[in-house]
């Protein structure tokens, strides 16, 4: 990098810095960027419940089938609830689980050192 690049990014660290510094209170605000993201996900998640809610009213439907004699019904209806049913498994919500190694501060870089200070 040469001088100018440095100096450039220096300034602007700096900047931020102070930014930080000066402000009344660094907690999380609900802006416009999660709330669009909060409905993505409620949407997401709400197609994976709608997909179960369809494979067990399916699966029902195809019992009712079964018991009434209507065996080509039935069969038909097993496999779409099988697909809904994978769907469903599919677009189910996750945890992912905790990173086995996380970085210790001798590895952070100069400026992640002085915000978390």
């Amino acid at each position: 990098m040469s001088y100018i690049d440095r100096t450039i990014l220096k300034k602007r660290n700096e900047k931020l810095f102070g930014q930080m510094v000066k402000a009344d209170s660094l907690k999380p605000t609900f802006t416009l960027a999660k709330l669009f993201a909060f409905l993505i996900a409620l949407i997401v998640h709400g197609v994976a419940l709608l997909f179960l809610v369809v494979a067990v009213y399916l699966l029902i439907s195809a019992l009712r089938a079964w018991t009434q004699g209507y065996s080509g019904y039935f069969f038909v209806l097993l496999i779409i609830t099988i697909i809904f049913g994978i769907l469903a498994f599919a677009l189910r919500p996750r945890i992912n689980p905790m990173p086995l190694h996380i970085l210790s501060r001798t590895y952070l870089d100069v400026t992640q050192l002085g915000l978390s200070r």
